[in-house]
């Protein structure tokens, strides 16, 4: 999915700048273009001393492409300054897009604008969630094995670290999905999160039990 950010500066590239008698202008915002015929247009950044600070009514015009001279039109009539189309690009190629804004009598061109898509897109996935094994029910305290299943994810099984988290205290796991505690008589809170190499992480449910005599 691309986005793209139909930003359109004041004073763009064009032929023709607007003066004060070519619109209607109260308050810092232009309400209606009169006297004006060209196609191509700068708007000012002030007129009459007076900033300004909205242009009116513009629809954008999106055309996109992989050859800056022969751009097509993805998108028409758009009200808003950004546009996401979801078709997949190709990778290793560079694509170039334009904005043209129109109040309906004049429009404004944009430049070119182009980027290149990577190679070999890297996406990482999330580590599949961590089933809990044992202890899931009350059992006596003293040396308590915590057990859990092995994850699933993209980047290998060697990559993934497991925090077991008892009572708000952390342990570190890797290469097992075991670990044993020495525990006293009372309330046991814990489960296990998975992260993989790039940081993503899955966490189990998470386990109340009583730890007795």
């Amino acid at each position: 999915m691309l986005l793209l950010a139909l930003a359109f500066p004041l004073g763009s590239q064009a032929q023709y700048i607007l003066t004060l008698s070519d619109v209607e202008f109260s308050n810092g915002t232009i309400t209606d273009y009169k006297n004006t015929t060209e196609k191509d247009i700068i708007i000012p950044h002030s007129l009459g001393g007076e900033t300004v600070l909205h242009i009116g009514t513009y629809a954008y015009t999106l055309k996109f492409g992989n050859s800056a001279a022969s751009l097509e039109v993805k998108a028409s009539n758009l009200s808003a300054t950004d546009f996401t189309f979801s078709e997949e690009l190709a990778t290793s190629t560079k694509y170039y897009w334009q904005i043209i804004a129109s109040d309906g009598k004049n429009e404004t061109v944009s430049g070119v604008w182009g980027f290149s898509t990577v190679s070999n897109p890297i996406v990482s996935t999330v580590p599949s969630t961590p089933i809990i094994i044992s202890p899931k029910m009350d059992t006596k305290a003293g040396n308590i094995e915590f057990i859990w299943s092995v994850v699933v994810d993209d980047g290998g099984l060697e990559n993934i670290t497991y925090i077991l988290n008892v009572n708000a205290t952390e342990y570190e796991v890797k290469e097992s999905t075991t670990k044993s505690l020495n525990l006293p008589v009372g309330i046991c809170k814990w489960y296990v999160t998975a992260f993989d190499k790039d940081g993503n992480g899955s966490e189990s449910e998470h386990i109340t039990i009583t730890l007795s005599n």
